[in-house]
């Protein structure tokens, strides 16, 4: 199984034109980032089950990250990062595999 896991060149006006986005086995996949993560119910889902894994939620509602701490606390996980941010705010650039 192979996963997308660099969009930047996808093609958007020209797909003739454009480069093939770059594509990775999941075992290579080191940092996810959970865009609009909610409650967090796709990252967690993949924190738990890839405890090797860095899993970053980006969430701008305060209830919605309280929601997604509490299941962390719940589910033990220690391979969570939760950032509360208006999407167009977040800058980071270790994302490896955006959900």
């Amino acid at each position: 199984m192979y996963i997308i896991a660099d969009c930047t060149s996808l093609p958007i006006d020209n797909c003739h034109s454009q480069p093939l986005p770059k594509v990775l086995h999941p075992a290579d996949v080191k940092v996810v980032t959970d865009f609009c993560a909610g409650g967090g119910h796709v990252g967690l889902l993949v924190a738990y089950l890839n405890p090797d894994v860095s899993v970053h939620l980006v969430e701008n509602k305060e209830e919605s990250l309280d929601n997604a701490r509490q299941k962390v606390s719940d589910l033990d996980l220690h391979n969570v990062t939760m950032y509360q941010v208006r999407l167009i705010m977040f800058s980071c650039n270790r994302a490896e595999l955006a959900v």
